[in-house]
């Protein structure tokens, strides 16, 4: 009967350490699955609170840097734009700063460009407030108070201090490199752009399509039009001419809007 006895002994302890052993590796995987739960809970998408915060510390920041923006759309639109609401209905440059809004904030732009204010390149008058450059800020002696560079952010496209002092094509300022990257970065085909704009930044006389924002424009219409491929002739091709505005339809270059800034 010894060995029965000694046989029991043996069984009964063999039961207990399995046990042990069982209970301490049930205690280490609930350690690392509460490690795990733990990580991932670190990886969950931010609150949107918080993403509206990073996104409005990266405008801010970028504001402080001292430049613009500036790029040319990624897809072309005709003469005619719907004026913004509270827009004048006699200027559809309203309109045409809220299609290089929507595009700048769209879901396939990836760049500088989103959650910024911005105004199209575009003239509507002779008398001087409706040059495209009037809308950009200068110094009492007539240069470019921001300098602006393509939404990389890196490229500059136009110095401070540049003068606009005369048409690039009759000898005077051209921009440092090409307005050739769109609102996603992307570096588009050359592409012939509404502007009703010379290089200079004023009006061409009878180049703007009625304001941008004819409700019926008949087949002699046209408004000027400038060259992506270019620096003499960025605003002003003399190759390309005029577009009509009742049949055409292009790009337009966006700068962003430093008024308030």
């Amino acid at each position: 009967m010894a060995r029965p006895r000694a046989f029991l002994f043996v069984a009964i302890a063999s039961l207990a350490l399995g046990g042990f052993l069982a209970c301490s590796s049930f205690e280490t995987a609930n350690d690392t699955t509460a490690d795990a739960s733990s990580e991932a809970s670190s990886n969950e998408t931010p609150p949107a609170e918080d993403r509206a915060t990073a996104s409005d510390a990266r405008v801010d920041a970028a504001a402080a840097l001292g430049f613009g923006l500036v790029f040319i759309t990624s897809q072309a639109h005709s003469a005619k734009f719907e004026p913004a609401p509270g827009g004048s209905v006699l200027d559809g440059r309203s309109g045409a700063d809220e299609f290089c809004r929507s595009l700048a904030d769209g879901s396939t732009s990836t760049t500088l460009a989103k959650n910024r204010r911005w105004i199209a390149w575009l003239s509507w008058t002779t008398d001087g407030k409706g040059d495209a450059r009037s809308r950009l800020r200068f110094d009492p002696a007539g240069k470019l108070v921001d300098a602006y560079r393509l939404v990389d952010g890196v490229t500059e496209i136009f110095p401070a201090g540049y003068a606009f002092s005369s048409a690039s094509d009759r000898g005077g300022d051209q921009p440092v490199a090409r307005i050739g990257v769109d609102e996603t970065g992307v570096v588009p085909p050359t592409r012939t752009v509404w502007t009703g704009t010379l290089d200079d930044g004023t009006f061409a006389y009878a180049g703007t399509c009625g304001g941008w924002n004819l409700a019926a424009p008949s087949p002699g219409d046209y408004g000027r039009l400038g060259n992506s491929g270019l620096l003499v002739g960025w605003s002003s091709s003399s190759n390309d001419g005029n577009g009509l505005c009742m049949s055409e339809s292009h790009p337009i270059y966006c700068f962003e809007d430093l008024s308030a800034h």
